[in-house]
């Protein structure tokens, strides 16, 4: 009786193992930084890691990354993880639309490959895969996706988040229109206190003293000679 409870025994015992390691497990990739606001110029530059959550003794894992060109420009992809690496291919163009998103047409492959199954084995630590670097084109004045998709070994899934790029470019929506430089011809309409209103009142006013200070003249002219001539008429030597 005891040796049939315990062959049951090592028999549940059995299942069980081959249960938790024939299961599923989710192979996650994760980017440094989600979210990036960038400029003309500036680099777009992140690394994808391979968290110490995941699965350390698969047999590997293909990564693709989606890009679009229009928007970023590929620049370089570097620090690539060496253990049992098998591919690293730039700059390809995505014809079958892989990762489903039509705004994409490039892509990265790099692939990971062991014939023992301990990739990547560090269980300890999260595993840097590789680093990759994006310029913005000079047109690129809006939001963007960086996406992912992935190979996990077999029985695994795979799973990453994107990542956005936005533009601080303004767009042309909140484009302010130029001030007009162009001389202006004053109209009955204008303001009477503007610039030209204040010229035209000085010249007026300019205008009236001008003409008082001939009135002025002349009066004082007219009373001279009226004074003169009362002189030489009194002094005269006989009478008119």
């Amino acid at each position: 009786m005891l040796k049939k409870v315990n062959k049951q025994i090592l028999l549940f015992i059995s299942s069980v193992v081959f249960t938790v390691s024939a299961s599923a497990a989710n192979q996650v990739v994760v980017p440094s930084q989600h979210k990036f606001k960038v400029s003309e110029g500036e680099v777009i530059e992140f690394s994808l890691n391979y968290p110490s959550s995941s699965p350390s003794n698969t047999t590997g894992l293909g990564v693709q990354v989606y890009y679009d060109s229009k928007k970023i420009t590929l620049k370089a992809v570097s620090d690539v993880f060496k253990k049992d690496l098998i591919a690293v291919s730039e700059d390809i163009n995505d014809t079958n639309n892989d990762d489903k998103n039509d705004q994409t047409d490039k892509k990265i492959n790099i692939a990971w490959a062991s014939l023992n199954g301990d990739w990547p084995a560090m269980e300890a630590r999260d595993t840097q895969l590789f680093k990759v670097s994006f310029i913005p084109t000079k047109k690129f004045n809006s939001t963007t996706i960086i996406g992912f998709t992935g190979n996990a070994s077999a029985k695994n899934t795979f799973s990453a988040t994107p990542i956005t790029i936005s533009s601080t470019k303004v767009t042309s929506s909140t484009i302010e229109m130029p001030v007009n430089t162009t001389s202006k011809t004053p109209s009955t309409s204008d303001n009477p206190t503007t610039d030209t209103g204040k010229s035209l009142s000085s010249k007026s006013a300019s205008g009236s003293v001008n003409l008082l200070l001939i009135l002025l003249f002349v009066g004082l002219g007219i009373v001279r000679l009226s004074a003169v001539r009362k002189f030489n008429i009194s002094t005269y030597p006989f009478k008119l």
